[in-house]
């Protein structure tokens, strides 16, 4: 799927993750603690509780490193959502509507950023830079004279394009970009 050229790029956050982070930095110390503790005084019980502790660690931090080590690259027509486990691309006329939700709790604030896509199903985006900007980006209307290559049989001739809406070439870029 040919996406065109880049418009913005979003990185996930460290932050995203929130009180996890200290949570998996909690069970970190206590299983290396308890290991340590446990193969000093030669206490297998002790051990078995530092192996559960450092599980737990790992378990527990799965969410934060999938929220920070995330990108989402909007292109001309369309957008790709790299994760840790795979990448998804979705082609701008697929794309029916795009939210910001900002979710407010006793463990913080975050972000979401929901794409409605034509097939009824959604995306879910939590943990981005700049949220709002990518809401605009995958909200904005594409431009009225784009028609896609392959419906295009004359490949010299360009297609007309109003420089002054949606992803234009030539229209405006966000800023960073």
């Amino acid at each position: 799927m040919e996406l065109g050229q880049r418009v913005s790029s979003h990185r996930g956050t460290f932050g995203a993750g929130g009180w996890l982070w200290y949570l998996a930095i909690i069970f970190l110390l206590s299983g290396v603690v308890g290991l340590v503790k446990g193969a000093a005084a030669g206490d297998s019980d002790q051990m078995l509780t530092g192996v559960l502790a450092l599980g737990a660690s790992a378990v527990v931090a799965i969410v934060p490193l999938l929220r920070w080590r995330q990108t989402v690259d909007v292109f001309e027509r369309g957008f790709v959502w790299k994760r840790l486990y795979g990448e998804r691309q979705v082609a701008r006329a697929d794309i029916r509507n795009a939210t910001m939700i900002t979710h407010h709790g006793r463990q913080g604030t975050r972000v979401e950023v929901n794409v409605e896509l034509q097939n009824g199903k959604s995306c879910s985006i939590v943990g981005v830079e700049q949220p709002e900007q990518l809401t605009n980006l995958l909200r904005a209307a594409p431009p009225s004279g784009y028609q896609p290559a392959a419906a295009n049989p004359s490949a010299a001739a360009p297609a007309t394009v109003n420089p002054q809406q949606g992803w234009a070439p030539g229209g405006w870029k966000p800023p960073g970009s």
